[in-house]
């Protein structure tokens, strides 16, 4: 490996080969393991259709996460290339556009994957939303309270930031950012089977905004390598031109 290849460029599409072995495989059933007592960090695959500004776009999405604070996604095209990478720590985020070999770093994590994807979470509560409980992410208060109906799940980050309301037995959630639309998310999981990821997990923000639909590939319960989560752009990438608030197109 040459100086010029180091950084995150290497990591990009092996990714997939190092924690996702049915990265390149067709439709495969899917194996769902229970959630672990403790949560040492996880790899996942998913198919997503991503909506909006009126496009529509399909991917697959490579996630990795170590605890705490640690996330990184990977947006890949058919052939696996990457076509996009999110990186985020408590140190802040950065985004890499592979296919142009630009990058562009964020103070905040939340901001780096409102460029991308049109949402604005921290790492640990997309983490926890994927796992499909809050108690993973650790910053979060949480209270159950009992409406008369069905008992909710009320959670709050520190200081009320954000604020989230889980219902339908988990399977409803409601995430509230100051200065962001309503996130709503609901989760499908398998009938019948021991708790653990959803399989399927529909996200709208506000009622005209952007849209997802995750549809679960592979999920792993594992501790991914550090080298995985640098901020350190490849040094043959630049920096962005252009308005460092304005979306990532992938």
């Amino acid at each position: 490996m040459t100086r010029r290849g180091r950084g995150l460029l290497p990591l990009l599409p092996p990714i997939c080969a190092i924690l996702l072995s049915g990265c390149a495989a067709g439709p495969h059933r899917v194996a769902v393991p229970p959630v672990p007592d403790r949560l040492e960090g996880f790899t996942a695959e998913y198919q997503v259709t991503w909506t909006g500004s009126a496009r529509a776009r399909k991917a697959r999405l490579a996630a990795a996460y170590r605890p705490p604070d640690r996330l990184r996604l990977e947006i890949l095209d058919p052939l696996g290339s990457s076509r996009a990478v999110f990186v985020a720590t408590r140190r802040g985020g950065i985004l890499l556009d592979p296919p142009h070999r630009e990058f562009r770093v964020y103070p905040e994590g939340r901001d780096a994957l409102k460029a991308l994807a049109g949402i604005a979470l921290d790492a640990d509560l997309l983490a926890a939303l994927l796992v499909g409980d809050p108690a993973w992410a650790p910053k979060m208060e949480c209270r159950s309270e009992d409406d008369g109906i069905a008992p909710e799940r009320i959670c709050r980050g520190p200081g009320g930031d954000p604020s989230l309301w889980i219902r339908r037995e988990g399977k409803e959630w409601e995430v509230r950012c100051p200065g962001a639309a309503v996130l709503r998310a609901e989760l499908e999981s398998r009938p019948g089977r021991a708790a653990g990821p959803p399989r399927r997990i529909l996200l709208r923000e506000g009622p005209e905004g952007v849209s997802a639909d995750l549809q679960l590939r592979e999920f792993r319960f594992l501790s991914p390598p550090e080298d995985l989560f640098s901020l350190q752009p490849p040094e043959s990438f630049r920096e962005m031109p252009g308005d460092p608030s304005r979306p990532v197109l992938w």
